[in-house]
């Protein structure tokens, strides 16, 4: 993991670190929290995060603000101290370290598990004030989500309609993001979309994950996973 980049993850869930650096040295400062921030959709890698941004964007007519993909505990945290509407997605977490583990070479088990539990383990305190979103209602009934929203926070966001029409636009625009990601070249190991090449480099990921070595790990990842989808 390249030093700039492991920094940003070691302060990521402080706020009063990370968003002061992430000002300065991060890629990608429009999807930071700012001043025109409509709502906040944060997650750990994998759990939904590209489909969700967007089903969102496709109900608004692409007219929302969003603050999203830093996988930042700190871009939640700082949200809930400035009232702005939050939405936490969480995926279970074998799929979602698998997922993430195959997403991003430059990444080991042992440091897709310890960003898993850094990042959900920080939000615990906030879990009152912000919308969890579990993996299979994101996908599944996103319409759900935005309701949750709406409700929790009077806003008047418009209402995503999962159809299976909606749903293939959507994941259009999914690709459409993987292709201007990847210069236009699809590569399936990183795509935001079911693919059956990543099911088969799961499988062979899989027996390493589950090993001795992160069965410790992996129980307070999983703890953690149930701890918060018992909010919901």
């Amino acid at each position: 993991m390249k030093l700039k980049k492991y920094l940003i993850q070691i302060v990521s869930c402080s706020t009063y670190m990370f968003v002061p650096l992430y000002r300065v040295f991060g890629q990608n400062k429009r999807l930071l929290v700012n001043k025109r921030t409509d709502i906040v959709i944060e997650g750990y890698p994998r759990s939904g995060n590209t489909f969700s941004v967007l089903a969102f964007q496709y109900a608004q007519n692409d007219t929302a603000h969003i603050a999203h993909h830093l996988h930042a505990s700190a871009q939640v945290i700082w949200a809930v101290k400035k009232s702005i509407p939050v939405v936490v997605l969480i995926r279970e977490p074998i799929d979602a370290i698998l997922s993430f583990v195959i997403r991003d070479e430059n990444v080991g088990i042992d440091e897709a598990i310890k960003q898993y539990i850094r990042f959900y383990k920080s939000i615990i305190p906030y879990i009152n004030d912000i919308v969890i979103a579990e993996f299979d209602t994101v996908i599944s009934d996103y319409g759900k989500i935005i309701c949750l929203v709406n409700e929790k926070y009077l806003s008047t966001f418009e209402v995503f309609n999962h159809t299976t029409e909606n749903e293939q636009k959507v994941l259009e625009l999914v690709q459409k993001a993987g292709e201007q990601e990847s210069n236009d070249k699809i590569d399936e190991r990183t795509v935001a979309r079911p693919s059956v090449e990543r099911t088969v480099l799961k499988e062979n990921i899989l027996p390493e994950l589950m090993s001795s070595r992160y069965t410790q790990c992996i129980k307070e990842a999983q703890e953690l996973y149930s701890k918060i989808i018992s909010k919901i």
